[in-house]
């Protein structure tokens, strides 16, 4: 800035570059591991901790689940090309670890969307890990590559309806009681079944085959139909990416620094844009906005890869494009069931609105063209209609999250 300022005032970097507090802080803030002064465009994000390129090298990224390790962890194995030792399978296996959850549909008989949860913590000790498999034989277990060696990750069938709520609270409840517990390394993330979105409704179809009724040639006739449902389904689809690129930054709003700069649920809209989107005609054009391909051989290659690296997006359509449901990754690890639940309903509001066709294009535009967050969020609220003890548990959120220092928001955690 070139102004003058006492020796004392002054902060250097290392190269012997002096600044004032105000522009080093600016430009420059501390690795978490070393606490060296280091450009801020020169952090790397590991585990949750932002850290310089030389702490950052010290670890390895497996390929195959995300996670980061130290090159001399035990978690790591030279070799397994690419892979921590969890997903190369390189130890010797013990069924007693693991267990997969079920695809049956045993807790979701009630109404509304179905959906499923992932629970990421820490545990103390074998014995506590062990004490999981009393829980349900539907839920799952698992390790998490991302979380290091006392990490789990918990996966339950598919939920809804009062047997839904049961399992997820018996979950969380014998999580809490054995001090299972999460810190800013740990996420929850939540599927939400989006088969409706894939399904042209009895009466939609019944009308737009009577508006070819004209067409003689059958093959013609069949083809038009066909090209007009698909058209249907592409529109809903381009709604939900739409209504989710307008309202990302309230959803963001109501969740610690520590999400809201995290590279496993980036923003939309860092990488996608209304007008592309708008522009879209079919299921393959969305596709290849998507994964940012043009072949149609990459695209249905990537879409059978389960660790496909778009899936890191804070709403992830490389589930929706490749098994029907959308993944909503951004919260913050969380034991806590009522906490879950209100971020449920609010994901499950967005799709329920959306897929009903209540979700306008003026809607949206008028929640983009308000400047304050507040107006932005009460807009939102109106639209998706969400009761007075819901609003009012996110805007605690929002008060809490977004008011503050940097600092303060990004220790924050659930």
């Amino acid at each position: 800035c070139v102004e003058k300022f006492d020796a004392d005032m002054m902060k250097e970097n290392a190269n012997g570059d002096m600044f004032c507090e105000s522009c080093y802080k600016a430009k420059y803030t501390e690795c978490d591991n070393c606490s060296e002064g280091v450009l801020k465009s020169f952090l790397r994000e590991v585990n949750g901790e932002n850290l310089c390129e030389s702490c950052a090298d010290e670890y390895n990224h497996c390929s195959e689940c995300g996670g980061d390790f130290l090159n001399d962890s035990d978690e790591w194995e030279n070799g397994n090309n690419g892979m921590c030792e969890n997903c190369s399978g390189s130890d010797e296996d013990d069924e007693s670890s693991e267990r997969y959850y079920s695809k049956g549909d045993e807790y979701a008989g009630g109404h509304g969307r179905v959906y499923s949860v992932e629970l990421e913590a820490y545990y103390n000790n074998n014995e506590d890990r062990q004490g999981l498999f009393t829980l349900p034989e539907a839920v799952g277990i698992t390790h998490d590559g991302s979380l290091g060696s006392k990490g789990v990750e918990l996966q339950t069938p598919k939920l809804n309806g009062i047997k839904g709520d049961k399992l997820l609270k018996q979950v969380c409840s014998h999580l809490n009681k054995n001090d299972f517990s999460v810190d800013k390394t740990c996420g929850l993330h939540i599927h939400l079944d989006t088969e409706d979105y894939f399904i042209v409704e009895p009466e939609i179809r019944k009308r737009i085959e009577s508006d070819n009724s004209w067409i003689f040639k059958t093959s013609d006739r069949i083809k038009s139909i066909e090209n007009q449902v698909e058209r249907y389904t592409v529109k809903k689809i381009k709604n939900l990416l739409l209504v989710y690129l307008a309202l990302e930054t309230i959803i963001y709003s109501f969740l610690p620094m520590t999400r809201r700069t995290n590279r496993f649920c980036f923003p939309l809209a860092d990488f996608y844009h209304t007008k592309e989107i708008e522009n879209a005609e079919s299921l393959e054009d969305l596709e290849k906005i998507w994964y940012r391909e043009q072949s149609k051989d990459s695209i249905d290659k990537r879409k059978t890869a389960k660790y496909d690296d778009s899936r890191y997006a804070g709403f992830n359509f490389h589930s929706m494009f490749s098994n029907k449901h959308i993944e909503a990754r951004h919260h913050s690890g969380t034991l806590d069931y009522k906490k879950i639940k209100f971020w449920l309903e609010l994901n499950i509001a967005i799709l329920d609105k959306t897929a009903e066709g209540k979700i306008t294009g003026s809607e949206l535009l008028k929640i983009k063209n308000l400047m304050k967050l507040s107006q932005k969020t009460d807009e939102m609220f109106k639209i998706l209609e969400l009761d007075e003890k819901t609003q009012a548990y996110f805007r605690a959120r929002q008060s809490k999250f977004c008011e503050g220092d940097t600092e303060k928001q990004n220790i924050c955690v659930e």
